[in-house]
């Protein structure tokens, strides 16, 4: 198995412990990557069925630098806060070795502290995110590195958590460093990333399985009725390409995306050269006044992928 998909199971485990339900089988847990996006990073929806219902959640994942054997390989994760996963180049099996290592970088940081900032392994940036672990709410790092130990060195069992595979690895938490708030600001430019989400998910109104898996089960009536709105305007839309005798200009892709950008409150991608003035007066009005009658329907979708994407 390769790092990513290693790293991706991990996470979809860790998913599962949040889930707190011990009856969850491993065969109920799966993971698919919804992004391919070159310039982004690769993003996955983790699944698992539980209680008869579906939970999901999203994360990303890229490699970040080289893959040199003589030295570790590095992952850049989102999953709640922004992570790096460092997977030494040879296993490391023993806990007291691990634990050196940190409190080896933990010591170089401080010492170069506060004129370099420096990012060190911790266990609690694992740690915390298990259900019931450690409560962090009144301790300094320092302690609460100090209680992880502790409780790892009673329990041996627990130091499963910080391994994939057979070899202990490093995980540590980008979300103190400043420069990195600049992928907290796009994670919160949630306009914008509603418009994408709209604009990307038009395929999803011709398969209602993928839009229940994506927006849940109990969305079907928001699909249903978009799907209809979606009907309406391409009956509306034909009548008036018919009418200014231009049917053969317009092609069925390109209806949809002319729909689902007025979804997402962006204008259409539309060559004005290509069409009558008439056409495109005619098609405005017709839309404003389309979306204003099935305001609810318009409303409703967008709010099922407001949710999704705060998510």
């Amino acid at each position: 198995m390769l790092h990513t998909d290693q790293i991706i199971a991990y996470f979809l485990n860790l998913f599962k412990l949040q889930c707190r339900d011990p009856d969850i089988e491993d065969d109920a847990c799966q993971f698919v990557a919804t992004s391919s996006d070159p310039v982004m990073e690769p993003v996955y929806d983790l699944r698992i069925q539980c209680g008869g219902a579906l939970k999901t959640r999203r994360m990303s994942i890229r490699q970040v630098g080289e893959q040199i054997e003589s030295k570790s390989t590095c992952y850049k994760v989102i999953y709640d806060d922004q992570l790096v996963v460092k997977i030494p180049p040879k296993p490391i099996r023993s806990f007291k070795a691990y634990l050196d290592h940190i409190n080896n970088e933990r010591h170089i940081s401080l010492k170069l502290a506060p004129g370099v900032q420096c990012l060190y392994p911790s266990l609690s940036t694992i740690l915390t995110k298990v259900p019931g672990m450690i409560d962090n709410s009144n301790l300094s790092s320092w302690d609460l590195e100090e209680k992880c130990t502790r409780l790892l060195l009673s329990n041996p069992r627990m130091q499963n958590l910080l391994k994939i595979g057979d070899s202990f690895v490093f995980f540590m938490n980008l979300s103190r460093n400043v420069f990195f708030n600049q992928v907290i600001e796009q994670i919160h430019e949630e306009k914008t990333r509603v418009q994408k989400e709209i604009i990307k998910n038009a395929w999803l109104f011709d398969h209602l399985d993928s839009f229940e898996t994506i927006y849940g089960e109990d969305q079907h009536d928001v699909f249903f009725s978009v799907k209809g709105l979606y009907k309406n305007f391409e009956k509306k839309i034909d009548d008036l390409l018919s009418r200014s005798d231009i049917a053969s200009l317009l092609p069925e892709y390109k209806k949809k995306e002319w729909f689902f950008s007025i979804l997402a409150r962006e204008n259409p991608d539309i060559d004005e050269k290509a069409f009558p003035d008439k056409f495109i007066d005619d098609a405005r009005r017709m839309t404003v006044r389309l979306m204003a009658a099935q305001k609810d329907t318009v409303s409703n979708y967008r709010k099922t992928v407001k949710v999704f994407v705060r998510e």
